[in-house]
């Protein structure tokens, strides 16, 4: 009997073409933000109040030229930002910086937890973090939306097909998956999977109520972890990844 296991990561999906990093992330918001302003010139979602009306002696002037693309409206004015958080993001996107978002939010969270209490009260730190939480869970809602609309059809690679087919029915093969997508799935529908073997997601799939996408950090050997248990507070520790898991 053979063992293996097999760790399957966001380079799976690009390699059959999936666009899953942040920047294709990021690249169609802002293609769905320029597309909704071409046809109702007035636009708010979680992340920006954007308008190109402006007032002009008490009445409203329409301006029909929209920016050709993302980054001109962000340059133009007309997007108000709602979102600190995801406007640190943007800026790391357009300086073609590759940013992991959930490293990135428990950064943010840390930040707050190491400021001083004398120069911070429980009260409005808690409140900061309340804030990030819904930021973060914002973006979250946007990766989701995001990935439900990557149905393209892939064509299953020969080597993966050879490699993912257990030699004996005795073989014990897992199959661990960090993606969120169902693209390792599809090559078990052409494979013979013996009984021992294991097809884990462990950060959840994308439309399965039963194992929702896991989205938070994991860090809890990191030596802020006490502090943000000592305060004692839910807030804290709601995007904490490890109970999910269980």
């Amino acid at each position: 009997m053979e063992k293996q296991l097999f760790l399957i990561g966001n380079g799976f999906d690009l390699a059959h073409g999936i666009p899953t990093s942040y920047n294709d992330l990021m690249n169609w918001y802002g293609k769905q933000l320029i597309d909704q302003l071409q046809e109702e010139e007035t636009v708010e979602d979680d992340f920006f109040e954007t308008s190109l009306r402006v007032p002009l002696g008490g009445r409203t002037s329409s301006i029909h030229n929209c920016p050709p693309n993302f980054s001109k409206l962000l340059d133009s004015g007309f997007a108000k930002s709602k979102s600190d958080f995801f406007m640190e993001l943007l800026a790391n996107y357009r300086k073609g910086n590759w940013v992991d978002i959930e490293s990135f939010y428990f950064e943010k969270l840390k930040q707050i937890a190491q400021i001083p209490k004398g120069d911070l009260g429980l009260e409005e730190r808690v409140k900061r973090v309340i804030t990030l939480n819904k930021q973060f869970q914002n973006v979250q809602n946007l990766l989701d939306r995001y990935l439900r609309t990557l149905t393209k059809e892939i064509s299953l690679m020969p080597e993966f097909l050879k490699m993912f087919q257990p030699k004996d029915p005795q073989d014990k093969y897992m199959y661990l998956s960090f993606n969120y997508t169902n693209t390792v799935e599809l090559y078990f529908k052409k494979l013979i999977i013996p009984s021992k073997s294991q097809v884990v997601n462990i950060h959840g799939r994308l439309g399965n109520n039963a194992s929702p996408i896991i989205f938070g950090y994991g860090d809890q050997h990191d030596e802020i972890y006490a502090t943000l248990e000592n305060f004692n507070q839910n807030e804290f520790l709601e995007y904490i990844k490890y109970p999910q898991y269980t």
